[in-house]
């Protein structure tokens, strides 16, 4: 049985045409192994969180309304600094942030609450990646799920009580 060739082309273009998609390849390879040569390991960053979360503020309080900065102020201020103010931005380990979570679970913060903490520690933890390369303790953290509240419908006396 013979071989169907696209048209207009036989074998020996076909081979040709394997041949230097072949050469391509290998120059390829040969750039990405000396590009991942090149490439530096993180830094270790001897900055506190405390510090990396005041560099962070100042560079995004003027890109964000007054309100969203308190926000943030405060969040960092009542959960995130308290915890890991005092730690080096690079000792940070995946542990302590599911630690953290759990902490504050154990406090009766909402799923929700926890998550937008976790959502400002991720931005004020790329900022550091971006700013001393380190590696973002952030990285894998799964985000919480939340829960599906139940509806509970109003019989007709409490209906009429709101009436």
């Amino acid at each position: 049985m013979r071989e169907e060739l696209p048209l207009g082309r036989n074998r020996i273009d076909c081979e040709n045409s394997c041949l230097s998609l072949e050469k391509h390849m290998m120059k390829l390879r040969k750039k990405m192994d000396a590009a991942r040569q090149n490439l530096q390991p993180p830094c270790a960053c001897e900055k506190m969180v405390s510090q990396v979360f005041e560099e962070w503020y100042q560079g995004i309080q003027y890109r964000v309304k007054e309100s969203t900065a308190a926000n943030y102020m405060l969040k960092a201020k009542k959960h995130i600094l308290p915890v890991f103010g005092e730690k080096s931005v690079d000792s940070i380990q995946a542990s302590d942030i599911y630690n953290f979570i759990s902490s504050r679970q154990s406090m009766g913060l909402s799923n929700r609450y926890i998550t937008d903490i976790l959502v400002l520690m991720k931005s004020i933890f790329k900022f550091a990646v971006r700013t001393y390369r380190i590696l973002n303790p952030k990285d894998g953290i799964m985000m919480l799920k939340r829960k599906n509240l139940e509806i509970k419908l109003l019989d007709d006396a409490q209906l009429q009580k709101l009436e």
